[in-house]
């Protein structure tokens, strides 16, 4: 299932954001990719990501359970670690996708469906 991800506005972020739920599809994750696509995107119900085994840097984007971004980590590298104490989900996008789209810390997501 593709969700859609619209900005406080109704202004649109992200076309495909997969969900991933399963053990297989959360340890899987975007292992092996070398890129995504503008508008495309992975979520997890986590507090914290690693990129170990990664192929390319991504933005992260931590939200709480009312999906109001607490964190955006932009450029994360292949190897390194990010954490929020505060989220519940994690959004994984493209490098620069966070600034492009203007994630920024206290906005609030919608997600269609919802998660």
């Amino acid at each position: 299932t593709w969700h859609r991800v619209q900005a406080p506005d109704g202004r649109p972020l992200l076309e495909r954001l997969r969900f991933a739920r399963s053990l297989v599809s959360r340890t899987r994750g975007l292992l092996g990719r070398r890129e995504l696509a503008p508008g495309e995107g992975l979520a997890f119900r986590e507090k914290s990501i690693h990129m170990f085994f990664m192929r390319m840097p991504l933005d992260i984007v931590f939200c709480d359970a009312d999906l109001q971004v607490v964190r955006v980590v932009e450029h994360l590298s292949p190897w390194r670690m990010a954490a929020c104490r505060r989220a519940r989900y994690v959004l994984e996008i493209g490098p620069g996708e966070a600034a492009r789209l203007g994630l920024h810390e206290g906005m609030v997501l919608r997600v269609d469906p919802a998660f």
